[in-house]
């Protein structure tokens, strides 16, 4: 069959008559009736209870007859004893019954009879026993005590814990999994130090204890090797098992009196109701020095609980032996900015100075990345401290991505906290004095520092006098600290073990054997900050930053040592008089002190030498040194500002971060967002300076230097933008890019006069960062305009040339005059409409968002949606569209206006007529409208339920890479959403948000996309090939029908199968199956377990009144979609198809 005979009933059945127009329109209608009637009652109370409490109804059902079925046969037995008790003593004769009768002449069968039923009563009995008098009251008192107190039995919760809030979402989609009836799969929850992990695991045991499962916290960092001496010992059951004894044991309120505790964990585990939570996965199997082995223990352990089908939930931050696990790996996502705000509002009645002031430091401090810095700000709100934070007029505008700012604001967050509970403002409840807190946390502080060199939050008092327990070195620096520690205990008459005592009940430390464990290393770097200026020498940065390994030396420093290095200079740093002058002592004594740890890291020499001092390093601890080096400097005055970026420009196009394979790429990954957020953010601390120096005449030198820093420091940051293979980072990169300002447009424009005379061309990455950059960088570009003018032509410049490089790339995209278009003109055509829906995502309120720069935006849009003919620039151009057009607030109408349905469908028809009228190849017409792809029009229809609900976040999207791999986390209060950040669709939205809908078509486009996206640059005329193939208005034969040609779970090398065409359908007008293979390209987009796993619930079988199973345009039965999702399930477990 060729491609005519394949194509010709698709023609016919694009031109239906009137009659049957109508029919599909009235039933099109009804069925969005229903599906949206549907969606509102999932969104109700009845909802809310099914998104919140999972119920294995199988599993309950049988319970219940098997309870029942023993209460009947144990009270028949209990019936019987009782009547032949009263037969036994009752004196008058009775005639015998028809048992009796009937046992007369067979006596032998009925004492057979009698004696089985006897057994079977005994064992009813029993079990009725066991169920009653023990069973049922501790799983009962277990229960409750994890409702009202899981502080008490999640071990690892420390003191400053409050209520966790915003992750419902993430939460209720781990106790699915981990739940499942058929094969519950263990989660692997991954995050930062600070990330709020074990405050997940906290969310997850209150959840599961309202859902009558048992969780079962156990902290891994206290099973050392000495209690495994092989590998069968590392058991996360066995482990389990242990600790339910000892929580059942040491609570004598859940164990009334003796009960052989096995049969009860017994019974747990066999009606599934055990869920182990175990915490502290990075600190496993470290202190007895295991070496190479503790890798194999570790993933061997986790592969025993999946034969076992044990539910297990794993804490832990990235590390070696997470590459390879058998487990589902989650990242740990940002919280919900409103979410944090509301928690906040929940303390007391606030006035409206509170309010702001709470709004400024969520907003400039970060909160969400880290719940420490939100339960710091509820305990100071509880207790009605907040004044004593830093706060400005929020009508005045303020550059929250200010460094100064963002770092201030948490160190000044961490040391008010401090302040309060050193002054007996916070944890009054403790009878001890403001002087003997004092003395206690700069004891405290003191053992922070050694804690820090050894990249340790566990200190033993041993390792000021034994040194380092793995080798026995002496610290030789550790002579100020003892020295210190010496004064403040013999003056205060407070000993170690007292002073960690103390700093337990204050909610700093706890106890650890013979020494004292931080439960928050951000915490403990801070406290160490407040003494490094004792403990920093040239000794303690080698010993805390390089570690020898046979005979040379290695860069193995710690986040929490560079964390306390930036707040000791942030705190003791440059800062400035009134009148302007610099208080240079302090700063002549800071760099003194930081000195070594320069010279440490050669940036004062060539690239040469740095590269040699970072060889062998891990990639993500040469990134994190880069981000406290830019930091420091930065307080510092920034002479060193320019030679750090050039040193960081020139290692990353020697490609280090892709020659080391021993760390995973989650780690690197999350180490360059953050490297583009600090970077971009210490330039925004830079340009203050400037500006300040440029009013001094005597410090003009110094506003040179400083100018050449903000140069090569917004250079590097482009070539992050421009270089890095990652779509995620890359996307990062320039989101912060775009707002730097007059300064980053003036960098890009010499930046390109120095290529024009050099005859140099941008890289095959960078075409594309630019193309995104554009629409968000003339913002910028507008606002810097229209706020000054007059005689500053730099702003009307630069704006000048945002506009003539906008035409430039616009003309690129489309091809120019040439009949058959430029090489790769379709690949910046994709990314200029995606640059276009990130600038549309900004609020009205945003600050680089003018009325004026919507307009333009708007038109030039319009432009090129009417040019183009591509299903992906279109429907992403329409979700832009839709954004721009979204009614939203302002001072004269407080309560944006709704749209209906007619005024919303009314506006996006306008704009599918328009689109493709002006294309090379316009979109064909039947019966008087033009024929769209149908993603096309499935995203059309997507717009106008989010024009009409007034809910962007769940019906678009802003990136489809990143929607599918976060669960995201939204708001109890939908239509106060995305108020503070001033964007329609915020970071923390994922897929959870989205409608069934929604979800449905992101991940179909996802998957039609992945097909052109083979691992090769945008440069590619293969990629501009595949993407070409995808055109039209058809879907490929496996959208539209079978899905079994896409086989997700080929096994193949992503080489192999550059042009695809080795299991295509006949005629199938794209020719791309079979889905390319999972590799470790980390520009190729996976979508997670979690998501597939939605994704075919969604089409799962016995879904009463569910009008969204599948979508218009998926051809294929239920069956065959459910295959295709576990399927794809199994792709992302790394597994074999369950086919097979």
């Amino acid at each position: 069959m060729n491609d005519a005979d394949f194509r010709a009933p698709k023609k016919q059945h694009r031109e239906p008559g009137a009659i049957h127009r109508t029919l599909r329109r009235v039933v099109g209608g009804v069925r969005n009736f229903l599906a949206d009637t549907q969606e509102r009652a999932r969104r109700s109370y009845w909802s809310y209870r099914d998104r919140h409490y999972v119920r294995n109804w199988p599993q309950v059902i049988g319970r219940s007859i098997s309870g029942v079925l023993i209460f009947v046969l144990a009270m028949a037995f209990v019936a019987w004893m009782a009547w032949g008790i009263v037969e036994l003593l009752s004196p008058a004769p009775r005639n015998p019954g028809p048992f009796e009768k009937g046992c007369t002449g067979h006596p032998l069968a009925c004492s057979g009879l009698a004696s089985g039923l006897t057994t079977l009563f005994l064992f009813a009995l029993t079990a009725l026993l066991f169920l009653v008098a023990a069973y049922w009251p501790v799983k009962r008192k277990y229960l409750k005590t994890v409702r009202n107190n899981p502080h008490g039995v999640v071990p690892t919760a420390g003191r400053i814990f409050g209520e966790v809030v915003g992750r419902d979402a993430l939460c209720h989609t781990i106790l699915k999994e981990v739940t499942a009836k058929e094969n519950p799969r263990p989660q692997l929850i991954m995050g930062g130090a600070g990330a709020g992990k074990t405050a997940v695991l906290l969310k997850l045991a209150e959840k599961l204890a309202k859902e009558r499962y048992i969780p079962v916290p156990i902290r891994l960092r206290e099973k050392q090797a000495r209690e495994t001496k092989d590998r069968e010992n590392l058991d996360f059951e066995a482990l389990g098992e242990q600790r339910f004894y000892e929580i059942i044991r040491t609570r004598s309120r859940i164990m009334p009196f003796t009960v052989d505790p096995k049969k009860l964990w017994q019974k747990l585990r066999n009606n599934g109701r055990i869920v182990v939570l175990a915490d502290g996965l990075e600190e496993l199997l470290i202190s007895d020095g295991i070496g190479s082995g503790r890798d194999i223990l570790i993933r061997d352990a986790v592969q025993r609980a999946n034969e076992q089908n044990l539910p297990l939930v794993i804490a832990s931050r990235p590390h070696d032996p997470i590459r390879g696990i058998n487990a589902s790996l989650i990242d740990l996502e940002p919280l919900n900015e409103e979410e944090a705000l509301d928690y906040l509002r929940s303390s007391q009645d606030h006035s409206t100075e509170d309010e702001q002031r709470l709004k400024y430091v969520v907003r400039v401090a970060r909160v969400v990345e880290s719940p420490l810095y939100l339960q710091l700000m509820k305990e100071l709100c509880d207790q009605g401290l907040t004044k004593h934070l830093r706060y400005r007029d929020a009508d005045t505008d303020l550059d929250t991505r200010s460094h100064e700012i963002l770092t201030n604001q948490r160190l000044h967050l961490l040391k008010t906290w401090v302040t309060a509970v050193s002054d007996g403002m916070l944890h009054r409840h403790v009878q001890i004095s403001t002087d003997v807190r004092r003395k206690v946390i700069d004891q405290i502080s003191l053992l922070a520092c050694i804690g820090l060199q050894r990249d340790s939050v566990v200190v033993e008092f041993r390792y000021l006098f034994e040194g380092r327990p793995e080798t026995h070195e002496p610290l030789e620096d550790c002579t100020k600290v003892k020295d210190k520690l010496k004064k403040l205990q013999s003056a205060s008459g407070i000993g170690r073990e007292l002073a960690t005592t103390l700093g337990a009940k204050l909610g700093l430390v706890e106890p650890y054997g013979d020494g004292l464990r931080f439960p928050h290393s951000i915490m403990q770097a801070y406290l160490g900050s407040r003494m490094m200026h004792i403990a920093l020498s040239p000794e303690y940065i080698r010993d805390a930053m390089w570690k020898r390994v046979e005979g040379e030396e290695h860069l193995d420093v710690g986040n929490e040592f560079l964390l306390a290095l930036s707040m000791y200079a942030y705190s003791h740093g440059t800062s400035f008089s009134a009148a302007g002058e610099m208080l240079d002592r302090e700063k002549e004594d800071l760099l003194l002190k930081l000195e070594p740890w320069y010279k440490r890291l050669n940036f004062d020499e060539g690239f040469d030498t740095f590269e040699k001092a970072m060889r062998g390093a891990d990639p993500s601890k040469v990134l994190e040194v880069f981000i406290h080096a830019f930091e420091i400097d930065s307080e510092m005055g920034g002479a060193r500002f320019a030679g750090i970026a050039e040193r960081l420009v020139g290692w990353i196009k020697n490609k280090q971060g892709e020659e080391k394979i021993v760390t995973d790429q989650w780690t690197i990954g999350q180490a360059k967002l953050r490297l583009a957020r600090s970077l971009a953010t210490t330039l925004h601390n830079l340009e203050d300076s400037r500006a300040l120096y440029k009013g001094m005449p005597q410090r003009n030198q110094k506003a040179e230097v400083l100018e050449e820093g903000l140069r090569k420091g917004y250079e590097a940051l482009n070539a992050i933008a421009g270089t890095d293979r990652s779509h995620g980072i890359r996307l990062a990169a320039v989101q912060e890019f775009a707002d730097s300002g007059t300064k980053g447009i003036s960098t890009l424009r010499n930046l390109d006069e120095r290529r024009e005379e050099e005859k140099d061309s941008p890289g095959e990455w960078e075409e594309v960062a630019r193309s995104w950059l554009l629409p968000m960088l003339f913002g910028s570009a507008s606002v810097w305009h229209k706020q000054y003018t007059g005689d500053n032509s730099q702003h009307s410049h630069n704006l000048e040339w945002v506009n003539e490089e906008f035409e430039r790339v616009l003309h690129g995209a489309m091809g120019g005059a040439s009949p058959e278009g430029e090489g790769g003109c379709l690949v910046k055509q994709v990314a200029l409409a995606q640059g276009f829906k990130y600038a549309a995502n900004r609020r009205r309120q945003h600050r680089h968002n003018t009325p004026e720069c919507e307009s333009y935006l708007i038109s030039r849009a319009n432009s090129l949606l009417r040019r183009t003919d591509f299903w992906f620039t279109q429907l992403t151009l329409i979700q832009a569209l839709c954004l721009w057009h979204m009614p939203d607030a302002d001072s004269e109408h407080p309560e944006p206006e709704r749209l209906t349905y007619s005024q919303a469908r009314s506006k996006v028809n306008a704009w599918l007529d328009t689109a493709g009228t002006e294309a090379r190849s316009p979109l064909a017409v039947t019966n008087g409208r033009r024929v769209h792809h149908p993603f096309v029009t499935a995203g059309a229809d997507m717009a106008v339920l989010a024009l009409e609900h007034h809910a962007p976040e769940r019906f678009l999207w802003i990136d489809e890479f990143g929607v599918v791999s976060r669960v995201g986390s939204e708001s109890r209060h939908l239509d106060r959403m995305n108020t503070i950040d001033h964007l329609w669709v915020p970071p923390s939205a994922g897929w959870s948000l989205l409608d069934p809908r929604a979800r449905k078509l992101v991940a179909d486009v996802l998957l039609l996309l992945n097909l052109a996206d083979r691992g090769d640059p945008p440069s590619s005329k293969d990629f501009e090939t595949r993407l070409k193939q995808t055109g039209g208005t058809d879907l490929p034969s496996c959208l539209r029908g079978d899905r079994g040609w896409l086989d997700p779970c080929r096994p193949g090398s992503t080489e192999k199968l550059t042009l695809g065409r080795e299991n295509c359908a006949s005629g199938c007008p794209v020719q791309l199956c079979p889905y390319p293979p999972k590799s470790d390209n980390i520009h190729q987009s996976e979508m997670s377990e979690a998501f597939c796993r939605k994704q075919r619930e969604l089409v799962a079988k016995h879904r009463f009144l569910n009008f969204r199973q599948t979508m218009w345009w998926q051809g294929a039965s239920l069956p065959n979609m459910r295959s295709f999702w576990e399927s794809m399930e199994d792709r992302a477990q790394g597994r074999r198809p369950r086919s097979q």
